[in-house]
């Protein structure tokens, strides 16, 4: 991608929430933050190069059931949120998102690396309530407390084009570090430490479609869970934006890569996200408190 196309789209991400302001009279009470953590689940084409990707819920499965000899697999992430709820169904919404991905491949060696990457999601989204969101339950006036919702949106990942090493695939010893960065590659320093030297910097577009509930709690707090599933896209001339979104070590065949259209299309790079949150705003719902005024 082409550095002032990121940059416009990164722009109009930032933006977006601003336009919405722009539109509708500014209120502090409608301003919501919030923190989200859970966890992640990549995929990507299983046939890479001459390696065989074992994916993260290949690996939950081994531990499960014990067939395997790898430990459990990190797969957080956690996030950020800054929204403005335009009225009691529709919120305005900028998020961040850090990812930890991680998968093995299996060579024709025997050979069993592990690596770690890491990913920073950067989204402008709206999301709609299905009814009428607040504090208190009240199905007579079309209000309810516990509500639940969908999100659509725009956004972009950036993401390690080279992913760390964890070990050799014999599940002895630590080669890098467990909690890559992204930008930055890791090596083994001096004195067994690791150090970070500058690395490039992978970037892909991808929509994010999102599931979920909330629970408002009180005027001020909110939880909320949600599914977020992000469909990634591809460059139909240069095959460079995402086609290593995890950062394998092996390069990806043009035969298992989709067939590509003119104007771009879905690749099969795919990411499931599963989190909770918590919400802080300043105050009540303005138009429910109307509400409450017309039915006193």
């Amino acid at each position: 991608m082409k550095k002032g196309n990121f940059i416009v789209v990164l722009l109009a991400l930032i933006c977006m929430p601003t336009v919405v302001l722009a539109k509708h009279n500014f209120s502090i009470d409608r301003l919501e933050f919030g923190a989200h953590a859970g966890v992640g689940f990549f995929v990507s084409p299983r046939e890479i190069g001459n390696a065989t990707h074992v994916q993260a819920y290949d690996i939950l499965y081994f531990r499960a059931n014990d067939i395997d000899d790898v430990k459990w697999p990190g797969i957080e992430t956690f996030g950020f949120s800054v929204g403005y709820r335009i009225n009691s169904r529709m919120l305005a919404l900028l998020q961040t998102t850090r990812q930890r991905l991680c998968f093995i491949e299996e060579l024709p060696s025997g050979e069993r690396p592990l690596y770690y990457n890491a990913m920073w999601h950067l989204e402008g989204m709206f999301e709609y309530n299905f009814m009428n969101l607040d504090m208190e339950m009240r199905p007579y006036q079309g209000i309810y407390n516990l509500v639940p919702y969908v999100g659509l949106g725009y956004g972009i990942t950036m993401y390690n084009q080279e992913a760390t090493l964890r070990h050799n695939g014999k599940n002895v010893g630590t080669l890098n570090t467990m909690y890559p960065r992204v930008g930055y590659k890791a090596d083994e320093g001096e004195n067994n430490k690791v150090q970070y030297t500058p690395d490039k910097v992978g970037l892909s577009m991808y929509i994010p479609v999102a599931v979920g509930l909330k629970w408002r709690i009180n005027d001020n707090v909110q939880l909320k869970g949600a599914f977020q599933y992000q469909l990634h896209f591809q460059d139909p001339k240069s095959l460079k934006i995402n086609s290593n979104l995890s950062g394998s070590t092996q390069p990806i065949p043009e035969e298992k890569l989709p067939s590509l259209s003119a104007e771009g299309i879905a690749g099969n790079f795919h990411n499931c996200l599963f989190s909770l949150g918590v919400i802080f705003n300043f105050g009540a719902f303005e138009e429910n408190q109307t509400f409450n005024f017309i039915n006193f």
